[in-house]
């Protein structure tokens, strides 16, 4: 049986509620090579969720106290709900605790109709372009177990003709074309679930925000998430491991 204990960096607890996400997540880096590693600086997109705050916690258990200073925290306030500052405003206090660097950033979405998530993930993906550059790094994001079972479900439903729906990928190149410029996004945590996630935080007395938008089932993935995805687990509780990602 495990102990709980601090890990080697002395900020994780090492415990049974934790092991695995540890472990998955250390897994995962070794798949990638050395795209991550302690020698290299990272950045970590933190919105203040249960599933970035515990991403930034494995991150920060992988370097050690020796190479925090190689982690770059950035958190992006959408400006769409009143409570967003607040979200970034945790992040920053967080970050500060640990003596993290941390760079809020704030974009504008524009009026709340059409395909504001389009227009949300390209405004994202310009900040996460400027990060990379300013570091010269690849930029990790919090995406997890769930998320890909729900993208394998919506990319299913849009084209059920297609047999195997592409899934989000460990490792993906992002072009812009217009900068002449790439950058390299990871996604280390396609393997541990969202439950696992949280306990993460919680094993670590973290505190983490819970976007109440993700309830609103007007927008697409959060239908999908709140009622199509209960029920397939429901009947498959394990329905996320039949989902593999590309690396």
């Amino acid at each position: 049986m495990i102990d709980e204990k601090y890990d080697r960096c002395q900020r994780f607890i090492y415990s049974p509620a934790t092991f695995r996400a540890r472990a998955e997540f250390r897994c995962s880096l070794n798949k990638i090579g050395d795209i991550v590693s302690r020698d290299r600086d990272i950045v970590v997109a933190v919105s203040g969720g249960s599933d970035s705050m515990a991403l930034l916690l494995l991150c920060m258990d992988f370097y050690g106290d020796e190479n925090l200073d190689k982690i770059h925290v950035i958190s992006i306030d959408h400006n769409l709900r009143p409570e967003s500052k607040e979200e970034v405003l945790l992040v920053d206090e967080f970050c500060k605790s640990k003596n993290i660097d941390f760079t809020p950033c704030s974009i504008s979405i524009g009026p709340k109709k059409g395909n504001i998530e389009k227009r949300a993930r390209d405004k994202r993906l310009d900040v996460y372009r400027t990060a990379s550059n300013k570091f010269g790094c690849p930029v990790l994001l919090g995406h997890h177990a769930n998320d890909n079972a729900e993208t394998f479900v919506m990319k299913l439903i849009a084209n059920p003709k297609h047999p195997s729906p592409n899934v989000m990928k460990t490792v993906e190149k992002f072009n812009f074309e217009e900068h002449c410029e790439t950058i390299t996004i990871v996604r280390p945590l396609l393997s541990i679930t969202k439950d696992e996630l949280t306990n993460v935080c919680l094993a670590n007395n973290v505190k983490y925000c819970v976007d109440k938008s993700n309830f609103d089932t007007s927008i697409r993935r959060n239908f999908v998430r709140n009622n199509i995805m209960q029920n397939i687990y429901e009947l498959n509780p394990s329905f996320w491991k039949t989902i593999s990602n590309d690396t």
